[in-house]
């Protein structure tokens, strides 16, 4: 048997079934749980961890090449350097990881969650990985060009003609600092490029 509850609402939908009734119970929002001291300090404290790892590595690996001195600079002087300013550098975020864990901020959110960067941490991989391998066939310049252009991309947001740009100038201030001011005797091209 059919009723007629009137005519309908100018939506066409009955305005009793847009809304679900009221029941007073769970309405409000529950506050949300304060972030663990942990999810505030892992993230500084994994890089500092991976700093300190990839300095160690290239503070070991030089060790097995002559260092010299500032003035003459051997193989190994330049990778034990960056060795061991990588590894300072990861200490100390390490060391501000486990302060801010000790006494964080009262204020302080919990990061959101994003997903793990592969594209650009496969690129800045790429950039390193090409630095090795080329660097003894195809000279100083092209090697820093190619690698640098490569590890901007890595950049977020950065265009290809940006990346250029970028490596176009470190390319140049590595020319001025290694050639022209600390006159090392590094080939500008090798043998893959006529040099």
């Amino acid at each position: 048997m059919a009723t007629d509850n009137g005519p309908a609402p100018a939506g066409g939908r009955d305005l009793s079934e847009a809304t679900p009734p009221h029941t007073g119970v769970g309405d409000a929002a529950a506050p949300p749980n304060p972030p663990t001291r942990w999810q505030l300090t892992k993230a500084d404290f994994y890089s500092g961890a991976i700093f300190v790892a990839f300095g160690a590595a290239f503070a070991a690996a030089s060790s097995q090449y002559t260092v010299g001195t500032l003035l003459r600079m051997g193989p190994g002087y330049f990778p034990r350097l960056l060795g061991i300013i990588l590894a300072v550098m990861g200490l100390a975020i390490v060391g501000l990881a486990v302060l801010h864990f000790v006494r964080p901020r009262a204020d302080e959110q919990a990061p959101e969650e994003q997903a793990v960067p592969w594209m650009r941490g496969g690129l800045l991989l790429a950039a390193v990985l090409l630095f090795g391998f080329i660097i003894g066939g195809a000279g100083l310049l092209p090697t820093v060009l190619l690698t640098t252009f490569v590890a901007a991309l890595a950049g977020q947001g950065t265009t290809p003609a940006r990346a250029a740009v970028i490596a176009v100038g470190i390319t140049a201030l590595c020319l001025v600092i290694f050639v022209f001011l600390l006159r090392l005797t590094v080939p500008l091209f090798g043998p893959w490029v006529g040099g």
